[in-house]
């Protein structure tokens, strides 16, 4: 097995132009010493230089993401009649030090959920799984008491098509222990019930406006009232709002952030924010950011290749990160629990040169490296944490990424 060493590929969109840049595929590495789109060259803007938009990235990268608070989890359920939606909605949020032994210990996975279809299919599909690909259990503490030192600020997640918000615990888990309070609804038809079922919401303009709706109205309750269970809206930062969104709601990410005033940042993973629905990237009046997933074989090089476009476009200050080996669910708690989620567990083939078989990034490892970039973007950009910012301007990333060719 030949092994190669690749740096996270980071742009810092400031000034991006059109051509040899970073809407084009990164070349291939064939050594440990080739460079590739993190390095800058004549033809390539350089991320590393600063402008006026961007933080002195000659600053040596000393933000750390190490978790601040043990992390507290509640379940609720908004009711919008006016809607006819009934959401089961998640909360992460930074716990009070008490709570640090059980949350340490977490709970299993599909016990997040509430009693209902979807814990029950979990836990039937959980134990089957591969266990070097799902995450076994959430490091979260049940309704805990919240932490002092409020108001927090808010990231609201919306998941994947046929996916649940608790899908990507390890991400929300990350927010919270850093001190951001995270609300995500499991969007209701569009959950793994329905897709074991066969009768999966659409990705069409019309439920995608369904899903943005979902977060609007979930953002209202936890910041007009009545509340989080446990976390009064007096213990929330309104004016500092992040949206967050995996797949179908990286695109949910993107209306949410073209339409809702309340968002001040937004990032978007494993898919573009534009493609279906009225958002217009490039007329985006908030910070955006794109976590691709260079091994992605459920929106392809195709849709790769879109969100490139799409952070070129977008007016600065604009990010973008690629992790080699990544898969479309590398980022996610499931990768193999289903068939469907099978993109980022195992064996592959290439979509990008030299192509050939590859193993994808171990679970464990691509759920920690995307956790450093979500914390990062919106620590940069709803707290204004210069280190943050140094850290996603810089072409020198906080790790490696291995690259394992067969």
């Amino acid at each position: 097995m030949r092994r190669l060493l690749l740096p996270l590929a980071l742009l810092l969109c400031a000034h991006c132009q059109g051509g040899d840049d970073a809407s084009a595929p990164p070349p291939a590495a064939s050594s440990a010493s080739t460079p590739d789109a993190s390095t800058p060259d004549a033809s390539t803007p350089d991320a590393s230089t600063p402008d006026a938009s961007t933080p002195d990235a000659s600053t040596p990268t000393t933000f750390d993401p190490s978790p601040r608070f043990p992390v507290g989890h509640a379940s609720f359920v908004v009711d919008d009649p006016a809607r006819s939606r009934k959401l089961t909605v998640h909360a992460y949020y930074p716990a009070a030090e008490s709570a640090r032994a059980q949350s340490d210990a977490g709970m299993a996975s599909p016990d997040l959920q509430p009693a209902g279809a979807l814990r029950d299919l979990l836990s039937a599909k959980w134990p089957a799984a591969d266990s070097a690909c799902v995450r076994a259990r959430a490091s979260v503490a049940e309704a805990a008491p919240l932490a002092e030192g409020g108001p927090f600020p808010v990231v609201a997640f919306s998941h994947c098509t046929g996916c649940f918000a608790t899908s990507s615990s390890a991400l929300l888990e990350a927010l919270a222990a850093r001190g951001f309070v995270v609300v995500a609804p499991d969007h209701q038809g569009n959950t793994l019930v329905e897709a074991e079922a066969k009768n999966n919401a659409p990705i069409n303009e019309q439920f995608l406006a369904l899903r943005a709706g979902d977060i609007a109205k979930v953002l209202d309750v936890a910041l007009d009232g009545p509340g989080i269970p446990g976390v009064a809206p007096a213990s929330l930062d309104a004016a500092k709002v992040g949206m967050l969104g995996h797949s179908y709601g990286a695109l949910t990410t993107g209306l949410v952030a073209y339409q809702n005033p309340r968002v001040k940042a937004a990032l978007a993973i494993a898919a573009p924010m534009e493609f279906i629905g009225p958002a217009k990237v490039a007329e985006m009046k908030v910070p955006v950011g794109f976590l691709v997933a260079r091994e992605d074989h459920s929106i392809n090089e195709a849709g790769n290749q879109q969100m490139r476009a799409q952070a070129s476009s977008a007016p600065p200050p604009a990010w973008i990160g690629e992790v080699t080996d990544a898969g479309h669910w590398s980022f996610s708690d499931v990768p193999g629990l289903v068939p469907a989620f099978k993109a980022g567990c195992g064996a592959a083939k290439s979509q990008v040169p030299p192509y050939g078989a590859f193993d994808y990034l171990p679970a464990a490892e691509a759920r920690a490296e995307g956790s450093r970039w979500v914390v990062a973007f919106f620590e940069a950009f709803l707290k204004s944490d210069e280190a943050a910012a140094a850290a996603l301007a810089s072409a020198r990333p906080l790790t490696a990424v291995t690259l394992r060719q067969k």
